[in-house]
């Protein structure tokens, strides 16, 4: 009887790792032989969530040195991992954390930051994004960003599990901003949709055309669960894509939780009151 259990199990963690997920809720800690410790990383980083107050402080528009903290982190991650190129902090998703980049979507699906095996993966970017290291000028201008869901757990989810708080207007209220840095470049972001898609890829195309870009931001706001006049998104504007699973709804790990937002513009305040409500009818997933 042991043959076809093994087996049933060996499909179940293959279909997992093929859907881009984590492993299923009720498998909620990494296997024995690698320690909750390691499963990070072989190095410890400061992971400085709180950020300054910029209440009236205007954006520039300009490329602007990260925080001494940041940058110092930063470099240290860059001397030990060739593929490092930025840091990320999403204070909604209590994600503070280095950001790798190579030539495919799999290599840090399940590598630390020190490139070891580890069971929560890395922060990565998608392999087509352009000027992950660079500035707010080099950047595409869909800026997207992989993160593993663990467990959908809203309160003590690690990597990017906390993002599908954002369903929650006042959720986002609170944890409006998404922070990219590079050791030339501290690119603020403005969340203005947080969506579940089926595991298709319409959302993730770094490099597009305006039209294409407009009809990515149109079904965007279509899709999510949270509307804001705040913060709307033109040709000229730059996004952020957050990507993650989730199994709110569909149980197999085949829907994605996705929260996008605009680079600030110059002359905008960097701790503007951003105001949410709930989309009444958002566009559902195929697969739902």
């Amino acid at each position: 009887m042991q043959g076809p259990l093994s087996l049933l199990l060996a499909l179940l963690l293959l279909s997992a790792l093929l859907a881009g997920c984590t492993m299923p809720p009720e498998e909620e800690e990494p296997p024995s032989s690698v320690s909750s410790e390691s499963s990070h990383s072989s190095v410890a980083f400061h992971n400085p969530l709180e950020e300054p107050v910029f209440a009236g402080k205007l954006e520039t528009g300009r490329p602007t040195p990260p925080p001494e903290d940041i940058l110092t982190q930063l470099q240290e991650l860059k001397a030990m991992n060739d593929d490092a190129v930025g840091w990320i902090v999403v204070p909604g998703a209590d994600c503070s954390q280095g950001v790798v980049q190579t030539g495919d979507n799999e290599y840090y699906h399940r590598r630390g930051l020190d490139g070891n095996y580890s069971w929560l993966g890395s922060i990565f970017l998608d392999y087509e994004v352009l000027g992950g290291s660079g500035t707010r000028r080099d950047i595409s201008r869909n800026f997207v960003v992989y993160g593993h869901n663990v467990d959908d757990d809203r309160e003590n989810g690690k990597m990017f599990a906390k993002l599908i708080n954002y369903d929650d207007p006042e959720y986002a209220a609170r944890y409006p901003y998404v922070w990219y840095y590079t050791e030339e470049d501290a690119m603020l972001f403005y969340v203005f949709a947080a969506l579940r898609t089926e595991s298709s890829n319409w959302y993730i195309f770094p490099n597009q055309t305006d039209e294409e870009f407009m009809n990515v931001i149109e079904e965007a706001h279509q899709r999510s669960e949270i509307w804001t006049e705040d913060i709307d998104v033109t040709p000229d504007d730059k996004i952020i894509t957050l990507a993650t699973c989730t199994d709110q709804f569909n149980k197999n790990w085949t829907q994605r939780w996705v929260v996008m937002a605009r680079l600030a513009r110059a002359g905008e305040d960097q701790e503007m009151e951003i105001t949410y409500t709930r989309n009444p009818n958002p566009k559902k997933p195929a697969n739902d």
